[in-house]
């Protein structure tokens, strides 16, 4: 099993510079890491705003569901 890739490294080869031996599972396996991340970014984004318009209503029952949800993304729990 190939070792996982960073982030700096999936878009090396995504660029073009994984070298000669470059393969398209590679450029797959990259492609997925890319998109994971972005996923993570766009749902940290989505609880911090209900986080934040919870805080705004005043809601309790609101704030803790997006505390709860962004904590657990944050701990790497999807």
């Amino acid at each position: 099993m190939p070792e996982p890739l960073d982030l700096h490294q999936a878009a090396a080869i995504l660029r073009g510079h994984g070298g000669v031996g470059t393969t398209q599972d590679d450029r797959k396996l990259a492609a997925a890491r890319v998109l994971y991340e972005l996923d993570d970014e766009f749902r940290c984004r989505v609880w911090s705003r209900k986080l934040l318009d919870a805080l705004d209503s005043g809601k309790t029952d609101d704030i803790a569901r997006a505390r709860r949800g962004l904590e657990r993304l944050l701990d790497g729990q999807r």
